[in-house]
């Protein structure tokens, strides 16, 4: 499989936060005390974590694993690897992500492909690692989870969307369950690419993505049928059951709420004096949990000297009240953003959280009070990819492109690239000498008349500027109609963005990974493991059609 390799730094829009973890991590690295992204930083860690002596539940969330895993479909290999995890010998690469509709957006797989990944290279070098994916079933942002793009035939992006239930807006999303899956999944069926492998992808959907199901459980259908081959360990947050092995860290966290607050402003402060935006603001009611009650969760704050959920139904508990109902029921209370991961750690002998580019910033922040858990929690950036189909390479070869040139430039100027090399190429360029001698003679006159009145001058350096305006605003009228009436060319400029580059962000950030199975079949999950390079800190550019 053809590799390239693309620098973030080239790419508009990155987190400066991850620029730096990637690219300059001394500068950061007083708030990443895992250490940088390297083989030796995790093959060191995970001896650490061996021989340090910490007693995690590996039994209790063995049972627990087995069971939802099973549930679910897992194949022969996940479940060995759940039995492997009662060795205390065994460690963990753990990822994870929201359990969005039909896999969500590629970045999910992306994930779990780098987990995977890892957990290959640690064994290489003698170390029994496991790759685990925690479904963030526990989380309330429905729009987050509910709808999926794809591609259509010639490039078009499409949305479907499943209903919200009734009671969205606190309701966790892993417990929704699906209905009218069978109308998505044939809409899904007309308008997709015709592959050779769209029927074998729409009946994985059919079965994993089944009517009575809840969102977590569909997802860890389909995850568990994607990653039969390579053992991919799921942990659900909603259905583990084993929140009493954190009875010990919701009690630290609520007693130590105000120093844990204070910490992680004076982390933001930092932060912004080294000119880099926390990932997550905090204020100074801020607790780091979530009340559960039944399917939904509220936002806890600390207000007036007592715990309060937002919302118009209010709950509120003193302090002791809140510690007696964390003892007496650890499954009312959950995790923010930033304490999910230490909690994490408390569960599974953790090597490294893959994250994406967002996660790792946040980081920065959490372990600020990480102590507060005694764990040193390790973030790895997961592989960044944009897979290339034979059609975008088809194109990019026709026109001599390559996703960099996609990735920064506005289908506008993709347009008027392409226009210079068709029959409309020599009126472009006069438009462009036009420009040029415009901005010549102006600088002529200026310089002669500058001495003599200086005022004028300026006048005539303003209407230069009105001058070319018009004319680029004539040329660009001019290429937008070209394009209109070539419609071949409209329609390649249309596809390649959408492919590669849609709605200006990165593809895995909105195209399904289905689309890409569609098009190459199952082998693809093996393929693409063999040609990423989980420790290449670029974004990596796959050429996946064997065509």
């Amino acid at each position: 499989m053809k590799a390239e390799y693309l620098d973030y730094r080239r790419i508009t829009g990155q987190n400066e936060l991850f620029l730096r973890y990637l690219y300059d991590f001394e500068s950061v690295a007083q708030w990443y005390p895992g250490g940088p992204p390297e083989l030796e930083t995790l093959a060191r860690r995970a001896e650490k974590l061996i021989r340090n002596g910490r007693k995690y539940p590996r039994h209790a969330l063995s049972t627990s694993l087995e069971r939802f895993n099973r549930r679910v479909g897992a194949g022969e290999a996940a479940l060995e690897n759940i039995q492997k995890l009662r060795d205390p010998s065994t460690v963990a690469v753990v990822t994870g992500q929201q359990v969005g509709l039909f896999g969500g957006p590629a970045l999910a797989i992306h994930k779990a492909l780098t987990a995977v990944s890892l957990t290959r290279r640690l064994r290489a070098v003698g170390i029994q690692a496991i790759p685990v994916f925690w479904l963030a079933s526990d989380d309330s942002d429905y729009a987050e989870v509910a709808s999926v793009r794809l591609l259509g035939e010639d490039g078009e992006l499409l949305t479907l969307l499943h209903p919200p239930p009734a009671d969205n807006g606190t309701r966790m999303v892993g417990s929704i369950l699906l209905n009218d899956v069978s109308a998505l999944l044939d809409e899904l069926e007309s308008k997709v690419v015709r592959g050779e492998f769209r029927h074998l992808v729409l009946d994985r959907l059919r079965n994993t993505y089944s009517r009575g199901r809840t969102f977590s459980e569909a997802f860890g259908a389909y995850m568990a049928a994607l990653f039969q081959e390579q053992g991919l360990v799921l942990y659900d947050a909603l259905t583990a059951g084993i929140k009493d092995q954190l009875t010990a860290a919701y009690e630290t966290v609520i007693k130590k709420r105000k120093d844990i607050a204070e910490r992680l402003q004076h982390r933001s402060q930092q932060l912004e004096q080294a000119k880099l935006n926390p990932q997550v603001q905090v204020s100074p009611e801020e607790t780091l949990l979530f009340l559960f009650e039944g399917e939904h969760r509220y936002k806890l704050d600390f207000l007036g000297g007592r715990f309060k959920t937002r919302g118009e139904a209010t709950r509120e508990f003193s302090e002791d009240e809140l510690l007696d109902l964390v003892r007496q029921d650890p499954e009312a209370v959950g995790p923010n953003v930033l304490l999910r991961p230490i909690l994490q750690d408390l569960l599974f002998p953790t090597v490294a959280y893959v994250a994406g580019p967002a996660e790792t910033a946040y980081f920065a922040q959490l372990s600020a009070i990480a102590c507060y858990g005694d764990v040193e929690p390790m973030v790895f950036p997961r592989v960044g990819l944009t897979l290339i189909d034979a059609k975008t390479k088809r194109l990019f070869e026709k026109y001599h492109v390559g996703v960099e040139d996609i990735v920064n430039a506005s289908p506008q100027d993709t347009v008027y690239r392409f226009a210079k090399d068709t029959e409309a190429g020599g009126l472009i360029r006069d438009f462009e000498a036009l420009q040029a001698t415009v901005e010549a003679r102006v600088a002529e006159i200026e310089d002669q008349m500058i001495s003599i009145d200086p005022g004028m001058a300026q006048l005539l350096r303003n209407s230069e500027a009105k001058m070319i305006y018009q004319v680029k605003k004539v040329r660009d009228r001019f290429v937008r109609n070209f394009a209109l009436q070539s419609s071949q060319l409209a329609r390649h400029v249309a596809f390649l963005h959408n492919s590669v580059y849609p709605e200006q962000t990165l593809q895995e950030r909105l195209i399904n990974f289905n689309h890409f199975l569609i098009l190459e079949g199952p082998s693809l999950i093996g393929r693409i493991l063999d040609a990423i390079q989980p420790f290449c800190k670029e974004h990596q550019i796959l050429y996946v059609s064997t065509s």
